[in-house]
């Protein structure tokens, strides 16, 4: 194992399942990532990227509008 992934590791493994963030953050990656493979973990990348860009993009219209207002 290299220094990343031991690095990577340690700070999973160092975060509180009681910390509501970190809990959460495994319930959503739970219910999308269902098989551990080089393809669906680059599937799951691409479809939070999408869904990063997708709400950005709402966000951007959201102040547009304000901005139109103001």
């Amino acid at each position: 194992m290299d220094s990343l992934s031991q690095q990577r590791l340690s700070a999973v493994l160092s975060a509180s399942y009681s910390d509501a963030e970190i809990r959460n953050a495994l319930q959503v990656l739970d219910s999308r990532f269902t098989e551990n493979s080089t393809d669906s973990r680059r599937q799951l990348r691409v479809d939070v990227q999408a869904e990063v860009i997708r709400s950005n993009a709402h966000i951007v219209r959201e102040f547009s509008k304000i901005s139109e207002v103001l």
